[in-house]
């Protein structure tokens, strides 16, 4: 029986013995199956750029894989890897045979490569039914429809003048065949450092729908310490690539993966890659707008997944070569916890037509890193505002330990050295003086140390006071940050007469959200003008041109006080008290009746209690420690503003009760272009003198005069007049889809504007020439925008028609040509 025993457990162990040795043999050939890899980079062989998303297969199989967004590979193989067999859309294919192990840099030859349309297929295109696929998986496979994400990325972004320089920490040697000077200087200088450069690392979340917030935790700018304006440059391009429009740089190009794909678009299917598993596959597809057709499209190349027939990968840039810069983007995804696509990595570059080193254009070099992806995390609405980008106080003194956590790789010496220079070139010639300036010029203001000089001040023209010349100064955030004094003055040559004013703004709350002002003047309005609380000149912006054809002044002399504060998300309210009194500067006079007599009067006393509103929904902000910036609303803006006239009020003579509303509202139309939209309105109570009622926003001067959006161009300044009215401006801008050639791409645009009002007792108004608008008045027209371009702005012209019940008997009469001006800031 013992024996037995013995020879059974022996037996056993004989069986266990030999099972293990089964399990260590198969370990140790399984093991050596997977020791067989490959890794390397593959470039650009004349340019040294990295190639993305290029087809690798291994030996002579169907297997293998494609590098990834920086260029680099890494393969694995069950058979030792002796050759690998690349191919690329734009490069000619070849065959890397395998020597020795470590990294393998491979270059590609770039060739003419231009996406046939003339393919002869039996049947059916078969691109067409993968992006059929595509389409049908687009709401699913969109991350935007996700529930909630969250991740961490990291940003670089390089500004250079030639690629040579940007993707290698070995730069090469010169090139010898270059003999322009320039052309050598800077290339001498670009083997050392960048033109500038910058990194931020932010921690993103979203919530749908379009509930977006990024909290920068590290901000490292060459040159700057208050990098505010950089972050505007992370909107150049989708974060993901399934929308109907796809926006880059702010203008929007029509999805080759959009409805009615197949007659807008070309595709083919340029090469097939098997997965490393053997059963999913990846289809590479070439795109670019069909021949004839006329619209802002994309080219470029769709990597397809069959998994789940979603875009593993993008290489996209605009069909047609802008003027003042070109843009491709590249774009990553991964397969995430088994059932989600995610964009992990997005690359643009951007390069400038409009400036030059030399013979070189600039460029700037973007990529953005994802990592710390999180699918579906437990987030809530209170944690959104309307604060999309937040840099954090301690942002900007990250140190280097702090960096390497997040840096994709280690900074190349040339990086390394752009920093040093840069940030001693900008400590010396206060580069963020420099930046600060920018800022402020859109808004009409010239820093020079504590002052700001009010360039809106400088100079005017109009039909009453001819040329005016002046000068405004105001104290700035340098001085302090939560006080502002100043004022201004100047003398029209016209009128002969001197004009000026004064004002003091407290700011007690961060980001401007509580703005207290005092303000005196003696100077210039325009009769039965409207002015809305937050009203401001933009040195760029057209309404100024108006002001050139405007007779009729009131010479003002007012006092003023008014608070702004900025409450909940999206509303701004206002309130304040004013005393005016108004003189009109033409001929006019304002009869009050008594009995059998008139008194006629032309300069009058006014006390006012103001509220008002500014409702703009969805409006996003970036924000750093101190100030904060506008991303603007996709969503119409809507401003209210109630004015209570009381007698004997501050010596007012009147007592009224006044409502102005005004709406601004542009949104974009696949295949159409945009359209924006403002609509004026306004109802005065009381019969009161000239200067409270509305004119009718009319442009025309005599001649060839320029073009003022919102606003009447057929109607003269002072022609109308109303105590209750309603107008509509409607601009639709179909940019170059109805015309574009070679040599001339304007962009093409039609204006509809109409209006109405009333007038209660016109007879109360002597001396002067108006009419009123019951029976409604109608204008039209066309404009060609940039028919002479530079870099910064473009000038066009336009015909407009003065049509319906006021218009004239003679056809000439109706029509007002106009330039157009428009910038590129």
């Amino acid at each position: 029986m013992h024996l037995r025993i013995s020879i059974t457990n022996l037996v056993l162990m004989q069986k266990g013995r030999i099972c293990l040795l089964l399990i260590l043999v198969s370990l140790a050939l399984f093991t050596s199956a997977q020791n067989y890899s490959v890794s390397g980079h593959i470039i650009d062989s004349a340019t040294r750029e990295p190639l993305a998303f290029v087809n690798i297969l291994i030996n002579d199989s169907q297997s293998g894989g494609m590098t990834d967004i920086d260029g680099h590979f890494q393969l694995h193989s069950y058979e030792p890897v002796k050759k690998l067999r690349i191919s690329y859309v734009g490069y000619s294919a070849r065959e890397y045979f395998v020597n020795g192990k470590g990294e393998h840099i491979i270059k590609l030859a770039s060739r003419s490569y231009e996406l046939q349309e003339v393919k002869i297929v039996a049947g059916e295109n078969p691109a067409h039914r993968i992006i059929r696929n595509v389409l049908a998986n687009r709401e699913s496979n969109n991350p935007s429809n996700i529930r909630s994400y969250s991740y961490t990325s990291y940003d670089k972004m390089i500004f250079t003048a030639f690629k040579d320089t940007i993707h290698h920490k070995d730069q090469g040697n010169i090139d010898s065949t270059l003999n322009d000077t320039t052309d050598l200087k800077v290339q001498e200088l670009l083997k050392k450092q960048h033109l500038f450069m910058m990194e931020s690392v932010a921690e993103h979340k979203y919530l749908f729908p379009e509930k977006h917030y990024d909290k920068v935790i590290a901000t490292k700018v060459s040159g700057l310490s208050d990098p505010l304006f950089v972050f505007l440059l992370s909107t150049s391009q989708p974060t993901s690539f399934y929308d109907e429009n796809i926006s880059i740089a702010g203008k929007n190009y029509l999805n080759p993966i959009a409805s009615g794909f197949d007659r807008n678009y070309f595709f083919w299917i340029s090469d097939t890659l098997i997965n490393e598993n053997g059963v999913d596959s990846t289809y590479i597809i070439s795109f670019k707008p069909k021949a004839g057709k006329n619209f802002d499209g994309l080219k470029g190349l769709l990597y397809i997944s069959t998994v789940k027939w979603a875009i593993a990968n993008v290489i996209a840039e605009p069909s047609r070569t802008d003027d003042n810069f070109s843009i491709r983007i590249q774009q990553m995804y991964e397969y995430l916890e088994g059932n989600q696509w995610f964009p992990v990595q997005l690359n643009t570059d951007i390069t400038f037509n409009n400036m030059s080193f030399g013979s070189r254009k600039p460029m700037a070099i973007g990529k953005s890193y994802r990592k710390d992806i999180k699918l579906k995390p437990e987030l809530v609405k209170q944690e959104f505002n309307n604060v999309a980008v937040e840099v954090v106080p301690e942002a900007s003194r990250r140190d280097d330990g702090f960096w390497d956590l997040y840096r994709s790789d280690s900074l190349t010496p040339v990086e390394r050295n752009t920093y040093h220079i840069i940030d001693s070139l900008g400590k010396e010639h206060h580069l963020d003086r420099m930046t600060k300036l920018m800022t402020s010029l859109t808004s009409g203001r010239l820093p020079v140390g504590i002052i700001d000089v009010d360039l809106n001040r400088l100079y005017r023209y109009n039909l009453y006071e001819k040329s005016y010349l002046g000068l405004g100064l105001y104290t700035n955030s340098m001085l302090c940050r939560y006080f502002s004094v100043g004022g201004y003055a100047g003398y029209g040559f016209g009128d002969k007469d001197v004009k000026y004013g004064g004002s003091m703004l407290f700011t007690p709350l961060k980001y401007d959200k509580l703005k207290v002002k005092f303000s005196f003047q003696n100077d210039l309005e325009e009769s039965a003008g409207t002015r809305f609380f937050d009203d401001a000149v933009s040195l760029f912006g057209d309404e100024g041109f108006r002001g050139f054809y405007v007779s009729q002044w009131e010479k003002v002399q007012s006092f003023e006080g008014i608070a702004t504060l900025r409450t909940f998300k999206y509303l701004t309210l206002s309130t304040g008290i004013k005393s005016a009194h108004k003189k009109a500067m033409f001929d006019y006079g304002w009869a009050q009746t008594a009995g059998d007599i008139a008194l006629i009067t032309n300069e009058h006393d006014f006390g006012y209690y103001i509220l008002g509103m500014k409702f703009a929904y969805g409006e996003k902000f970036v924000r750093n420690q101190y100030s904060q910036a506008s991303l603007g609303t996709k969503y119409p803006i809507l401003w209210l503003q109630y004015t209570l006239a009381q007698n004997g009020l501050l010596n007012s003579d009147f007592s009224y009760h006044r409502l102005d509303l005004k709406s601004t509202y542009s949104f974009y139309t696949k295949l159409a272009g945009r359209t924006s939209i403002t609509i004026n309105a306004g109802i005065i109570d009381h019969d009161v003198p000239h200067s409270e009622l509305f004119n009718g926003k009319g442009s025309a001067g005599s001649g060839f005069t320029v073009y003022s959006s919102g606003n009447f161009t057929t109607m003269r300044p002072s022609e109308f007049i109303s105590d209750r009215y309603a107008y509509v401006f409607m601009l639709h801008n179909f940019g170059k889809l109805l015309y574009r050639s070679n040599l001339f791409d304007p962009d093409i645009a039609v204006a509809i504007s109409a209006g109405i009002g009333s007038l209660d007792k016109p007879l109360n108004h002597r001396y002067i020439d108006f009419k009123t608008m019951e029976k409604g008045y109608y204008e039209t027209g066309v404009i060609v925008n940039n028919i002479l371009r530079s870099s910064f702005s473009g000038i066009g012209a336009g015909v407009f028609y003065r049509l319906g019940p006021y218009s004239f008997p003679e056809v000439g009469k109706n029509l007002m040509f106009r330039l157009s001006l428009k910038y590129t800031i």
